[in-house]
């Protein structure tokens, strides 16, 4: 369980090689939640594999930005089957 702001986030990430891989969750790939300020999804692969070849979907969004949430960077993320 990973926590970006002040609610909880269901999170598989795979740190294999250089690029994070946020795939294979029940829910959304990354969600900064109320309270997330100055966080930053950069240069992730959501969606798919570390080799980026194959699905490794999340069964809802990609990334999510909930109400409350400010001051954040989301940049460079590649996203895929979400």
């Amino acid at each position: 369980m990973h926590r970006l702001g002040s609610e909880k986030v269901m999170a598989q990430i795979h740190t294999l090689g250089v690029v994070p891989v946020f795939g294979g969750n029940v829910g959304d790939g990354v969600t900064l939640g109320k309270g997330s300020t100055y966080t930053s999804v950069i240069d992730n692969w959501i969606g798919l594999n570390r080799r980026g070849k194959k699905l490794l979907p999340n069964s809802g969004q990609p990334i999510v930005v909930k109400p409350g949430s400010v001051n954040n960077k989301i940049s460079g993320n590649i996203t895929c089957c979400n």
